[in-house]
């Protein structure tokens, strides 16, 4: 793979809710607001420009929208501000489960005064950042390899043989713990920033947990930032029907472990890494017991080219799933789904738009769906990386076989079967070559 040469700029700023916030994220919530805060919610921007070309994409520690126009709420005065076209600005949603509701429909609870106060200046938070980063932008290069983290399993598991499935630890199950690390240095070889993207629910704190939190993504780039001296951004890849190896723990501990289990599979994989612009050569060969390789890091060509683009794709609508039972779990789940399927109603089949970016020999892709496995499995020769919950959420894109299983995600989704394997073989299609 060759350096994608460009103008990169990152910053930071805190988006961390006040304390009393509404929190209710989980069917289970012991809490309906925040007592406190394990580490701060952040939006991260990164600003890449090349040629007349530049994107913005904003990684944000938050959990998922519940309707496309609380959504736009955010962006649309983000986009205005940066002047930049649809296609060019991302916002990604790192989905941890411990951050303030965004049910912005939902106004008499409590914490939900606090939380429409603390929207009103998210906007404004996210421009500062992005601005900021822009700014900041310099002459630079972003190189990528791979390592894997053992933080990750298939969370699709069931209860007995013929049992219904839960959500929780399915050991069997092929995992991806795939952990794609993008280096950002300057010309002179100072590094810019870090992104990690890996495929896992920030779900270790769930219902008992009352601390706003990013979950373990706060823990790994807090490793990576600290041993590195410079920024770094966690990106959500296709998480869908994988989770953390210990979820639902509630133990702040637990939680940043897992953090920093992936921070340090990220800095050993930059250290593995070669000379910034830079690849290894053989020179020689020398004669001793053995032949052996004589080589050195010599300077690469690198790609300059940046494209955004954005389509759609018409997808199929299943049923509203009927109410199985008189208990608060099952009313509030109904009540999600109706919701959920309420925000697509307007259109069958439903157009699901999807983002491509080309930073040179790199494609990220925004999905504003919650994808499983599959679709990164299948687009990674194409070098293509999927970000759930960009740019909107429409629920989850569940494979096939679910739709037969009970499975959670099938609950939680408005599409019908056949859907995911849909959007696998168009962005196979255009990507893979």
């Amino acid at each position: 793979m060759r350096p994608f040469a460009a103008e990169f700029g990152i910053a930071s700023v805190d988006i961390t809710p006040p304390v009393s916030v509404r929190i209710r994220n989980w069917g289970a919530s012991l809490h309906p607001v925040a007592t406190g805060v394990h580490r701060p919610l952040r939006a991260d921007a990164l600003y890449v420009r090349a040629g007349d070309q530049e994107t913005v994409l904003v990684s944000l520690d938050l959990g998922w929208w519940r309707s496309p126009a609380h959504e736009l709420r955010l962006r649309s005065p983000v986009r205005d501000a940066l002047a930049l076209p649809e296609e060019n600005l991302w916002l990604h949603l790192t989905h941890t489960h411990s951050g303030p509701s965004l049910d912005l429909d939902e106004s008499d609870a409590p914490g939900c005064e606090v939380r429409d106060r603390w929207f009103a200046d998210l906007p404004g938070r996210v421009i500062q950042a992005a601005q900021a980063a822009r700014r900041q932008a310099v002459p630079g290069r972003l190189e990528w390899t791979e390592t894997t983290a053992p933080i990750a399993v298939n969370r699709d598991v069931q209860e007995h043989p013929g049992g219904r499935y839960l959500v929780g630890v399915n050991a069997a199950a092929s995992v991806d713990r795939t952990v794609t690390v993008g280096r950002i240095t300057a010309r002179s070889g100072a590094l810019i920033g870090v992104l990690m993207h890996t495929a896992c629910h920030p779900t270790t704190l769930a219902w008992r947990n009352a601390l706003l939190s990013p979950d373990y993504p706060g823990a790994a780039r807090t490793t990576v930032e600290e041993a590195m001296g410079s920024p770094s951004m966690f990106l959500n890849g296709a998480a869908g029907d994988q989770g953390p190896a210990v979820g639902f723990a509630d133990d702040i501990g637990q939680t940043d472990a897992v953090g920093r289990s992936l921070g340090w599979a990220v800095l050993s994989a930059l250290h593995a890494m070669p000379p910034p612009g830079t690849r290894y050569v053989r020179t020689g060969v020398m004669p001793s017991g053995a032949p052996l390789e004589v080589g050195r890091f010599a300077p690469v060509e690198a790609e300059t080219d940046l494209s955004a683009r954005r389509f759609t794709v018409p997808l199929a609508l299943q049923p509203v799933i009927p109410e199985p039972g008189d208990d608060a779990a099952s009313r509030e789940r109904f009540a999600r789904a109706a919701q959920l399927r309420e925000s697509v109603a307007s259109q069958d089949p439903f157009s699901l738009p999807i983002g491509i970016w080309r930073w040179g020999d790199r494609s990220l892709v925004a999905l504003p769906a919650e994808a499983s496995s599959p679709l990164q499995a299948a687009l990674r020769p194409a070098r293509a990386l999927i970000l759930n919950i960009t740019n909107g959420w429409y629920g989850y894109l569940p494979e096939a076989w679910a739709y037969e299983s009970d499975v959670y995600a099938v609950r939680a989704s408005p599409f019908a079967s056949g859907c995911a394997e849909q959007v696998r073989a168009i962005l196979c299609g255009t990507l893979v070559k």
